[in-house]
């Protein structure tokens, strides 16, 4: 198996069942998450209590002198200016997300359906969907303890209104009051409140809220601010494209006044801008004085003259090709152990290159060797309350020591990688995935991995499963289970090597009934570690993955080893009619080498490696000597003029011939 085939495919299906799950390893095509505000549903009214309530101008009953209430959060709506109870303003003051726009609350982070302004309070439509809702609130202080406090009115003769709470989409309790035209009070102290959950309002027909409060006794953890943000604009393909410009496109951001469009091409991967932050009013702009020869890029940003969002998504102004040519690496330049040079020849119509750094690591004493300690330290937002939700399938480049980590629905809360299954309904678990391992070893044995995890939300009877795959075939292995009795818990799991795998690593929650919206299993550390090594054994794996727009690239390696050797591969990417190609991968080059991994020619011999074979190709009878990467020799034989074959594990190596010496990569 050559080194190239470490991009490995995805599956085109997706099974749930544990034995299935690690077969879509390899996609690393970015899915947008889901926002825990969008597809918002009611909390189900089904037999609640009716609770009392006095007129709101009422004296409020008296409370006993050693009663300490906290408040929570609290929304009197005193920004809600526009409109009238007679004539509510009908104007949209949601994000696309359904936030409340942060003009309108004391507190950003409430959520609404239908929700508008009514002169000084909220107007909920009753369409049978329309709901307010709380920011995330912590209520587990106090044995769960809580109270809320709000005021209400239709303007129907009579309705009943609704307060529910829950976590997540499970409904945990709610109490239920008549309104009536004249404005009241409702009191609801109660039981049940846990760490991350909410409050909802909505009635069976219109209703008006005002002067919500939600306290608890004693000490209360404040309501976890919600940074108010626009959307980034979701940017379109160019239209009208010619040699001189183009039209940019992008949709239209909710809230957003204007927009800040940047142009752009590359010049040794630095953008170098036509345009920046051109103001725009609309969501079109034509685009002039282009250089010919030049790939043109843009994104632009939202704005509301206060806020201004994150950019879009990067789109290449360039017309469809119909084909992608081929790419040569060329030997590295500007080697040293911090890092090197990666050279290559252009590829005629490439947009973008895809340049893979690999690692061939030899062993220099034997024993347990750790292929990865991962403790996910450069995950620095989102809390556990709070996580941070990833794209719906991806890679952890950003957030790894190493590249190759990749996860289905991953969250992130500061140093730590959560798995999530609210896609479970959608076919996909939560899963994390290793970087590929290819260990060449007659001695290697067990491989273990541990595990340092924290559950959220999820039951006492929640199983954590570990299998090795396959790398050739992507066949998973046996899954092994540990169930988290614990709340926090170091795990270990030993597995029979292979010669080329990873480890997929999933959870499940039996006792889970919504979905897999609430639970969450964070993960703090990975530990992955091969009993037996011998000296002189190699681990190869990929070292960066990086995206590059010229035909050079400098890799840094800040953390090589002494007898880590690097090489790199190239591909290129361009946009075709209705998907991007891609070329096939180019030749590998090993840093430090004068020449192709794959083969070398002079002008009386030629040296190559193969699927576990170093090829010599002379016109003359020599001498062939071959030392593995410690400097150890591992053959020396007689050729004679033609072609021979000597048998080697896969390896770097250096090969000595007719006194001229090379770095021979046997796959």
């Amino acid at each position: 198996m050559g080194l190239l085939s470490l991009t490995v495919a995805a599956s085109p299906t997706v099974d749930t069942s544990w034995s299935n799950r690690a077969v879509i390893k390899k996609d690393s095509k970015e899915l947008r998450g889901v926002s825990p505000a969008q597809n918002m549903m009611r909390y189900p009214a089904i037999g609640v209590q009716l609770i009392p309530s006095v007129n709101r101008l009422a004296a409020p009953a008296a409370q006993a002198e050693d009663t300490e209430w906290s408040t929570v959060v609290e929304e009197d709506f005193s920004l809600f200016t526009a409109g009238s109870e007679d004539e509510p303003d009908m104007t949209n003051i949601l994000s696309s997300e359904g936030y409340i726009l942060y003009d309108y609350v004391h507190t950003y982070g409430w959520v609404g359906v239908s929700v508008y302004q009514a002169g000084g309070c909220a107007y909920v439509v009753g369409d049978g969907i329309s709901v307010l809702m709380t920011p995330v609130l912590n209520l587990s202080g106090d044995n769960g303890h809580f109270k809320i406090t709000f005021s209400y009115r239709t303007n129907t003769e009579s309705t009943s209104v609704y307060v529910m709470w829950g976590s997540g989409s499970s409904l945990i309790d709610g109490r239920k009051a008549t309104a009536t035209t004249t404005w009241k009070t409702g009191t609801i102290e109660t039981d049940g409140g846990v760490a991350n959950m909410a409050i909802q309002f909505y009635a069976d027909a219109d209703i008006f809220l005002d002067d919500i409060k939600i306290e608890q006794m004693g000490t209360v953890e404040p309501v976890e601010p919600v940074e108010p943000t626009l959307d980034s604009p979701s940017a379109l393909a160019a239209t009208d494209i010619t040699a001189t410009g183009f039209v940019a496109n992008w949709e239209v951001t909710e809230g957003a006044t204007g927009y800040l469009l940047d142009v752009y091409y590359y010049d040794n991967n630095e953008p170098q801008y036509l345009l920046k932050d051109e103001p725009v009013t609309e969501t079109s702009y034509t685009v002039t004085g282009t250089l010919e020869g030049k790939v043109y890029y843009y994104t632009v940003r939202a704005t509301d003259g206060t806020l201004v969002s994150e950019p879009s998504n990067e789109v290449l102004a360039k017309a469809a090709s119909t084909s992608i040519g081929s790419v040569t690496a060329l030997p590295a330049t500007e080697v040293s152990d911090a890092g090197f040079r990666a050279n290559w020849t252009a590829a005629e119509n490439a947009a973008y290159y895809e340049l893979t750094t690999l690692s061939l690591y030899t062993i220099p004493t034997a024993g347990n060797f750790t292929l990865d300690d991962e403790t996910f330290d450069r995950v620095t937002e989102g809390t556990e309350a709070s996580p941070v939700y990833g794209a719906i399938q991806g890679y952890l480049n950003d957030y790894t020591e190493y590249a190759d980590w990749s996860a289905i629905t991953p969250v992130f809360a500061n140093g730590m990688v959560g798995l999530k299954n609210y896609y479970k309904v959608m076919g996909y678990y939560s899963m994390l995935y290793t970087p590929i391992y290819y260990i060449s070893s007659n001695t290697a044995s067990t491989v273990t991995i541990q595990l340092d995890v924290k559950r959220v939300d999820c039951s006492a009877a929640t199983e954590v499963g570990v299998c090795l795959v396959n790398a050739e075939t992507n066949e998973s292995g046996e899954w092994q289970f540990a169930t988290l009795t614990d709340a926090e818990m170091s795990l270990s799991f030993d597995f029979e090597p292979l010669e080329g795998y990873y480890l997929a690593i999933g959870f499940d929650d039996p006792n889970n009934t919504d979905y897999g919206t609430t639970g969450v299993v964070y993960i703090d550390r990975v530990k992955i570690s091969q009993a037996n090594m011998s000296a002189g054994d190699q681990v190869l794996r990929v070292y960066a993955y990086d995206m590059v727009y010229n035909e050079s690239y400098y890799v840094d390696t800040p953390n090589k080893r002494a007898t880590e050797q690097m090489s790199y591969y190239v591909m290129a990417v361009t946009n075709g009619e209705s998907e991007y190609l891609y070329s096939d991968p180019s030749n590998e080059i090993v840093v430090g080498a004068t020449g192709s991994v794959d083969e070398l020619e002079s002008s009386s011999a030629r040296v190559y490696g193969a699927e576990g074979m170093l090829y010599v190709e002379t016109d003359t009878d020599g001498m062939v000597e071959v030392y593995d990467a410690a400097g150890m020799e591992v053959a020396r034989q007689e050729v004679s003029a033609g072609t021979t074959g000597i048998t080697l594990p896969r390896g770097l190596y250096v090969v000595r011939l007719d006194g001229a010496v090379t770095k021979v990569l046997v796959k």
